[in-house]
């Protein structure tokens, strides 16, 4: 059985993901270089797609330019729902 991500020890994760990119591609993974995850959260809540779209590695080649990439970006954070406020109340 091959480790995966928890398993694994730091140092591996980078040919573990030249070993996997064709499923990153095949699901759409968007992945990015060079940026840590707090300001990957802070152009998220001030909508700087834009900024974002810099660091995005475009694992497959399916964009052509900043500007697919931004759309697209802008396709994932999307609301997929109304939100039942009497269900989230219950869950607290």
């Amino acid at each position: 059985m091959n480790k995966g991500p928890p398993e694994m020890h730091w140092a591996e994760h980078p040919q573990y993901f030249r070993d996997t990119i064709t499923d990153y591609s095949s699901n759409n993974a968007v992945v990015f270089c060079k940026i840590d995850f707090m300001m990957v959260s802070m152009y998220l809540l001030s909508k700087r797609y834009d900024l974002l779209a810099k660091h995005v590695v475009n694992v497959g080649d399916r964009f052509d330019s900043d500007k697919e990439i931004v759309a697209y970006l802008k396709a994932r954070v999307q609301r997929f729902g109304s939100v039942d406020k009497k269900h989230m109340l219950s869950i607290f």
